[in-house]
């Protein structure tokens, strides 16, 4: 099947839609440039919507706790990021952190918003949100850089891209960091007990990619790659090699390392995300999203300015530039 599938509606959004939408029961909650909207997952009628940064900010997070949606702001001078929490349209949270929290750097626990950022001031921090009010409750400097985050288990995990350790987990309060890999890591993505991370080397030059199994933190298995995306869906872990002065995707068994399959060799810009969407495997640079089937890589199609793809109840939903389209998954 070509890609993008057949449509089965298709809506004008004001901007970007950069970010992974995120559903909330019926509803596709979508960032759009300054706005977020609420978008039927049936039939793309527009349930409501609401400006959340009206300096024209993209967000850099988008996260759900019950029937509360949450995003985030810059709206002061030294552009420190502001948590905007909205529920059924109406903003109803405004909470100012003292660091810059940049993309996939803030995760929901609970009643809380964790996230990590920068304080132009003391370095980087772990900040945690207590949603009912909105209280700072974890307001934490860290020892080691960070720059994304995740749950893995009853504690954080955190990505830091600049030094070392590369990745390191560490309690809800910030307490007792524990080092998991110590070269820098550049992207990491979490599926099935597995962790899945690419690695630089002294240079900063991404150089490996490595498997760990999340309950133990074994070293699964590392190979070679080239550029920082990665992707992991349940047994499946994507990345790209090298060759021939050109890139190719590659595709293995999370568990094992097994290569299923590469794709033909691609020139010029490497990918910026890599992401499983259905029987889609989904590549994104800056003119576009490029498919490649997931069965044997075979590339099927790419949508011009995309960036974002999720698979809901046997639709595919795909955003880009301006639009947000709802699609047959196969």
């Amino acid at each position: 099947m070509p890609f993008p599938p057949p449509i089965l509606w298709q809506i004008e959004m004001p901007s970007w839609v950069s970010l992974q939408p995120v559903r909330q029961g019926s509803n596709l909650i979508v960032r759009s440039g300054k706005e977020l909207r609420a978008i039927d997952l049936a039939s793309g009628a527009e349930r409501w919507k609401t400006v959340v940064d009206p300096d024209g900010g993209s967000g850099h997070f988008l996260k759900i706790s019950g029937d509360l949606v949450l995003t985030d702001r810059r709206p002061d001078p030294k552009h420190l990021t502001q948590v905007v929490g909205v529920r059924n349209g109406q903003i109803v949270l405004r909470t100012d952190l003292r660091c810059m929290v940049a993309d996939d750097a803030a995760v929901v626990v609970g009643d809380t918003l964790f996230a990590v950022g920068n304080d132009p001031a003391t370095g980087d921090v772990l900040a945690g949100v207590e949603l009912a009010g909105g209280q700072v409750k974890v307001d934490v400097s860290l020892a080691s850089g960070a720059d994304a985050l995740a749950l893995m288990g009853d504690r954080l995990l955190a990505l830091n891209r600049m030094g070392s350790p590369g990745l390191y987990s560490l309690r809800l309060d910030g307490s007792d960091t524990q080092p998991i890999e110590y070269r820098r890591a550049h992207d990491m993505r979490l599926s099935a007990g597995r962790l899945l991370a690419t690695l630089g080397d002294e240079n900063g030059e991404t150089r490996q990619v490595q498997t760990r199994d999340l309950e133990t933190l074994r070293e699964l298995w590392t190979a070679s790659t080239h550029g920082p995306a990665c992707g992991l869906d349940g047994n499946a872990a994507a990345h790209s090699e090298e060759a021939d002065g050109k890139w190719t995707l590659v595709l293995r068994e999370a568990e094992t390392g097994k290569v299923r399959w590469r794709g033909e060799p691609q020139a010029g810009e490497m990918p910026g995300s890599i992401q499983f969407a259905g029987d889609y495997v989904l590549v994104t640079r800056t003119i576009g999203m490029a498919a490649y089937r997931r069965d044997d890589g075979q590339f099927v199609g790419q949508m011009e300015l995309g960036r974002v793809a999720q698979l809901h109840d046997g639709r595919l939903y795909l955003g880009a530039f301006r639009t947000l389209m709802c699609t047959e998954a196969d």
